[in-house]
């Protein structure tokens, strides 16, 4: 313990093993995390509230997108790899792939436990689509909804690190991986730390955003 935190300086050295140090590392994870992330909601949500209204369709679609689920993430890899390169956009397309299905995943269980007789008491009151969807739907799923960001941006984050880990020009995974391959034990905990600590601070954020949306919700 106390060589890791003998080593913590080195986090800052701009002429050190990593080239720049953690600042710039960090700022690059985070950027990829936040495209990654962002796509994430974007495509999840939209596709699980989707699949939530058309449910003939939700129901077809389903076993395929739990399939697609269940597929270890780092198979994808080499593919984008290959597609992509090294660059961000490969890590960001692996963190979008591990965040997206938790998302949907978790908006599609809970449109199972919406109580189908509110929705036809709607209809029999002279609601459209729109206001069911709008002021029925969306507020019945909104902890599944909540739920499922939670999820997905750790795995989104998982799937940054994971990418930068394997093969990456940059970033908290990179160093880890440059530490490791260089011996360097302390310094590679305490990028390990760094991580642990963001996703921590992640966490607390979508947790604290999560029990105001449900409390005024």
């Amino acid at each position: 313990m106390s060589s890791v935190i003998e080593t913590f300086p080195q986090l800052f050295d701009t002429h050190g093993l990593i080239p720049g140090g953690m600042i710039p590392q960090l700022l690059l994870t985070l950027t990829e995390l936040g495209f990654a992330f962002g796509l994430s909601v974007v495509i999840g949500l939209t596709l699980g509230l989707l699949l939530s209204y058309f449910r003939l369709v939700g129901n077809a679609y389903e076993p395929l997108i739990y399939l697609l689920y269940a597929i270890p993430g780092s198979i994808y890899y080499p593919v984008l790899f290959l597609t992509l390169g090294l660059g961000v956009q490969s890590k960001i397309a692996l963190g979008f792939l591990f965040g997206v299905f938790p998302l949907i995943i978790n908006v599609l269980s809970g449109s199972k436990k919406l109580n189908q007789l509110y929705i036809r008491l709607a209809k029999s009151m002279g609601a459209n689509g729109t206001q069911i969807f709008t002021k029925i739907m969306i507020p019945a799923l909104a902890p599944y909804i909540m739920s499922g960001l939670r999820l997905s941006l750790v795995f989104s984050f998982i799937g940054v690190i994971l990418g930068e880990v394997i093969a990456s020009k940059g970033g908290l995974g990179f160093a880890i991986g440059v530490a490791n391959y260089n011996f360097e034990t302390s310094l590679m905990y305490d990028y390990i730390i760094i991580v642990i600590l963001l996703a921590a601070l992640f966490l607390g954020i979508i947790l604290l955003i999560e029990k105001k949306v449900l409390k005024y919700g």
